[in-house]
């Protein structure tokens, strides 16, 4: 029989949270596709750095918007020109 130890560095016992409680962004009429809208960031208590990835997304199928899941960085997806409404909400 041997002995085994078992060393806990650090558990991910923090959700993540973003750093401001509301992001406000806007895009030009004139906005071709693939133009920056929004950028977003998330920040973790827990201290180890493999605990501080984070992968974001949007939450509802968005067809005006895609988001850069390494960078929370948000742009357009097609020509804003084209679309009617001048309020999103992207969750």
């Amino acid at each position: 029989i041997g002995n085994v130890t078992i060393r806990v560095i650090d558990v991910n016992d923090n959700e993540p949270y973003f750093d401001k409680e509301l992001y406000v962004g806007s895009v030009v009429e004139t906005a071709s596709i693939g133009s920056a809208v929004i950028s977003v960031s998330a920040l973790d208590k827990d201290t180890e750095a493999i605990d501080n990835i984070f992968i974001y997304e949007l939450m509802d199928e968005h067809q005006y918007f895609y988001v850069t899941t390494e960078t929370g960085s948000s742009s357009t997806s097609v020509g804003v020109l084209r679309v009617k409404k001048v309020f999103f909400m992207l969750n």
